[in-house]
């Protein structure tokens, strides 16, 4: 599960931003699933678990870490590497949303690596933002196929071939 959290351009959080870290941390201590507390959840690149992994770990070692939760923030100020909340432009790679024919940076496009306080070797992840076109019938218009994996531009038929363009356009990600 991931969790993108953003007050980035909202000025009026600007004073409430101590706070609401605060309240994010009361929430990811009070709150749990099957009696574990979220913050039990959340991933901590940190942790001794992935210390002598050369990159990120895999889905497998991920569930049966428990570290399944992963929290991103588009502000620096909101880092707690003890409740796992991460700095998004410190380990992914971003597209622009505008424009669903074009694939153009947004943030670190290119980087290859994560640059993490005490990690700067795992690979970036890839966040490809999809906003797109029509809804509806002009949508569902560009079906490809037996509609098996939904249609339409959010369809696998014009999603895909728009992850292989942005991989190829970003460097090449795996």
């Amino acid at each position: 599960v991931t969790l993108i959290l953003e007050t980035k351009g909202d000025e009026a959080l600007v004073a409430a931003r101590p706070t609401i870290l605060q309240r994010l941390r009361e929430a990811f201590n009070e709150l749990a699933v099957n009696g574990v507390p979220l913050k039990d959840m959340t991933f901590k690149y940190d942790s001794d678990l992935w210390k002598n992994h050369d990159n990120w770990p895999t889905l497998r070692e991920i569930r049966s870490s428990g570290q399944r939760l992963f929290v991103f923030f588009d502000l620096v100020d909101y880092i707690d590497s003890d409740f796992g909340f991460m700095f998004n432009q410190h380990v992914m790679q971003e597209n622009d949303w505008r424009g669903i024919e074009d694939c153009s940076a947004r943030f670190m496009w290119k980087s290859e690596t994560v640059s993490l306080p005490s990690n700067k070797v795992w690979t970036r992840l890839f966040f490809m933002n999809h906003f797109c076109c029509d809804i509806g019938l002009q949508s569902r218009c560009r079906i490809m196929g037996q509609n098996l994996l939904g249609g339409g531009d959010n369809g696998w038929g014009l999603l895909y071939p728009r992850v292989e363009h942005c991989m190829s356009q970003n460097g090449g990600v795996r």
